[in-house]
């Protein structure tokens, strides 16, 4: 049985997630877990990153926020709060009320996620009438302005346009104006700028930092860009095979990340705000099979400051700072980093 860390949910926060446990059945009829005993919190208008290698089991927990876990998961174990309510327990109608209302997500890929046979403003107006009582030309007017908003240049002939006429950029733009049709009060943005040149990805950044800041909207980030957690986020939880293996403000993570994955991750990354002439750090090895993880800590079997207790057993998520913490029995504090 996984060990659970305490609880370090917060019941008044946005958000609260605690011990959520999500599972894939093989067609062999063995279950593995993609998010294992997951517990966060997301404020009231805060932004909040997760970051970690593809298959850590990221965009499994931000799907199961909606109940939009794929077939064959399922959520197995847990609590979802948002604004005090279960969501694992309210009846589907319900939750279909709160998407794109209360709770709405920018999904991976915008291609594959808008409706190509339907012109983009069309598809943002159906997000606005599935939730607001409005006539045509009011709901015609509300599009223009998300548009206008978002970025989107000639709102009136773009909002006419299909998707294969909007470049990647735009495309991406114009889901989080869909996103944000009704006020959310959470955005669920699941990597928001991948396959972005870098002038789009700081476009999207500005973007989003801006609607947060007009709306009080709280962001919920799903990335491995560091560079966007940096510029966007105040607090970081990092995932290793289906765990948060550190959580604290961005600014601690950044500084003084205690989990070895996180400072691997870190030193992964080429650097333009230091003048620190250290060699880039690859991670050795692949991130491991959740059908067949290492017994123990799982990000042993590719760490450079593993000790014998780290195969042995599996360690919890204890406190190194205030707000902040790691699943570690090492700590890189009291680590020698290899040179």
């Amino acid at each position: 049985m996984t060990e659970t860390a305490p609880s370090r949910t917060d019941a008044k926060a946005l958000l609260a997630i605690e011990g959520l446990v999500v599972e894939f059945a093989s067609a062999q009829g063995e279950t593995f877990r993609a998010s294992d005993g997951v517990s966060l919190t997301v404020a009231a208008g805060e932004v909040v990153a997760i970051v970690g290698e593809s298959g850590s089991g990221k965009s499994v927990t931000a799907r199961a926020i909606l109940r939009l876990v794929p077939h064959p998961g399922r959520v197995r174990a847990g609590k979802i709060m948002f604004q005090g309510r279960d969501l694992l327990r309210m009846p589907r109608e319900q939750v279909r009320e709160l998407r794109g209302r209360d709770i709405a997500m920018v999904f991976q890929d915008p291609m594959t996620s808008l409706n190509p046979v339907l012109r983009v403003g069309a598809q943002i107006g159906e997000a606005i009438a599935l939730h607001a009582r409005l006539s045509a030309s009011a709901i015609g007017a509300r599009v223009l302005d998300l548009l206008r908003r978002v970025g989107i240049p000639a709102t009136a002939e773009r909002a006419h346009s299909f998707p294969h006429e909007y470049s990647g950029g735009m495309r991406q733009r114009a889901m989080i104006a869909m996103g944000v049709a009704n006020s959310p009060a959470l955005l669920i943005a699941d990597e928001p700028t991948t396959a972005l040149d870098v002038t789009i990805q700081d476009q999207i950044i500005t973007l989003m930092r801006d609607l947060n800041r007009a709306s009080g909207t709280a962001i919920l980030l799903i990335t491995h860009n560091v560079a966007l957690v940096a510029s966007l986020c105040t607090r970081v939880l990092v995932m290793y095979a289906g765990r948060i293996v550190e959580e604290g403000p961005t600014e601690e993570i950044f500084l003084s990340p205690q989990h070895p994955y996180t400072w691997s991750l870190l030193r992964s990354v080429p650097r333009v705000d230091t003048k620190d002439k250290k060699r880039l750090l690859a991670i050795k090895g692949q991130p491991p099979n959740p059908r067949d993880l290492p017994p123990g800590c799982k990000f042993e079997p590719r760490c450079p400051f593993a000790i014998a207790r780290c195969r042995a057993s599996e360690p919890a998520l204890e406190t190194v700072g205030a707000g902040h913490a790691a699943r570690c029995f090492v700590m890189m504090k009291n680590a020698e980093a290899p040179a």
